[in-house]
């Protein structure tokens, strides 16, 4: 799903600053979806669904401070 998402970033380097928020936050948020959802599949689409968005709106999201990216 990735490269699917990475499409809607047109700069490189946002894409791979995009990529960079993946990886050090997927665990975190599946764990979190998982608690609350007790599905595997449906953590995994909630997950997939909150970086969609924060794709669509990484020009906006991406300056956050660290302490409002991980909250």
């Amino acid at each position: 799903m990735l490269p699917i998402y990475m499409a809607l970033i047109d700069d490189e380097e946002d894409k791979s600053n995009f990529e960079n928020i993946v990886n050090k936050y997927e665990r975190k948020l599946y764990r979190e979806a998982f608690k609350i959802l007790n599905s595997h599949e449906l953590a995994e689409e909630a997950v997939w669904e909150a970086f969609y968005r924060i794709a669509e709106n990484f020009k906006k999201v991406h300056n956050l401070p660290v302490y409002k990216m991980d909250a």
